[in-house]
């Protein structure tokens, strides 16, 4: 309970200073489209948690050895934590406004989904990865989630930045393809994909 209690603090937290960061990127505060914050926030969520069991499994498959595993509630041979429904979704929140705030500031190179998705590939494990690590190993004594290379102290690694790269722009592409379509405006569509990503943290070998 502990765990939840303080993951749902820093996911607060992470929300704020990104609200924050995004005001000063764009100049104004970020949009709060209701419908467009439910589909990142779930699709997100469903996106990362299924790309974080097949992409580890197949890197134990060819290296031998996983490339990360979690500390705090485990599933799937710690491929997974069951934080993230908690997780997850806010950083979908964060990346709807990224996407946004890069475009408000870059332009045409901001809107380009290969350059956001390189931000992404960058952000995600060289900063929000460690500094997640640090708050769990300063308050509760633990890994998050532990790298199993120590090119980066075990906080994150080097060798999950193109991991992240191409799982966002393979986020984004899908996402603008939703958005351009009928189909990304129905109501239940975040059910869907909250659904989905219960189903990966919860379902058969959890």
């Amino acid at each position: 309970m502990r765990y939840a209690g303080f993951a749902l603090l820093a996911c607060a937290l992470f929300l704020l200073l990104s609200l924050l960061l995004h005001r000063t990127l764009r100049g104004d505060w970020p949009p709060w489209r209701r419908s467009e914050i439910l589909l990142h926030a779930s699709f997100v969520f469903a996106l990362a948690v299924s790309c974080e069991v097949l992409v580890d499994s197949l890197y134990e498959g060819v290296f031998g050895h996983k490339l990360w595993e979690y500390r705090v509630l485990p599933a799937h041979e710690g491929r997974v934590s069951r934080l993230a429904p908690l997780v997850w979704p806010s950083y979908g929140v964060h990346l709807y406004w990224l996407r946004g705030s890069l475009a408000a500031r870059f332009g045409s190179l901001g809107s380009r989904t290969l350059f956001q998705a390189a931000v992404v590939g960058l952000e995600a494990p060289l900063f929000f990865e460690v500094v997640g690590n640090l708050l769990f190993l300063g308050f509760l004594r633990t890994y998050y989630a532990r790298y199993v290379p120590g090119d980066l102290w075990h906080l994150t690694s080097l060798q999950v930045v193109p991991v992240y790269g191409a799982c966002a722009l393979l986020g984004f592409l899908l996402l603008d393809r939703l958005r351009r379509h009928r189909l990304g405006r129905h109501p239940w569509l975040p059910l869907v994909f909250l659904a989905l990503g219960l189903f990966v943290v919860a379902g058969p070998g959890a």
